[in-house]
């Protein structure tokens, strides 16, 4: 792995390594609040989805279109990130999720996770 071959092509292959490892070990995943209790939350995502205990998640809210008012195409839509979770304990299905930090009150049908 190591060279002293400078040339950007010799390290190609050890960084899609590295690449993969990081995209197997920490997947990109978002998913949905399922349920609310206390400071905890459970979420639709779980060990079938790599999900670990120790993962972090954004917990983040999609805000209303903004659409073109010429073509009433959307053109963009924001989202409030609501606040910071852990993951506590993971099932096959779900994972219970610790809230860390949270800037206003949760909303289970508007509530989604994303992984940090």
């Amino acid at each position: 792995m190591f060279t002293e071959d400078k040339k950007l092509s010799a390290i190609g292959a050890p960084v899609e390594k590295l690449a993969f490892k990081f995209k197997k070990d920490f997947p990109l995943l978002d998913g949905q609040i399922t349920r609310i209790k206390d400071s905890n939350i459970v979420i639709n995502l779980g060990m079938k989805n790599k999900i670990k205990e120790g993962f972090h998640f954004i917990i983040y809210r999609e805000l209303p279109e903004k659409k073109d008012p010429a073509t009433g195409k959307t053109v963009a839509q924001d989202i409030s990130v609501i606040g910071k979770a852990v993951v506590t304990m993971a099932s096959d299905d779900f994972s219970e999720v610790v809230i860390k930090d949270k800037k206003e009150p949760l909303d289970v049908q508007k509530d989604k996770v994303i992984t940090e």
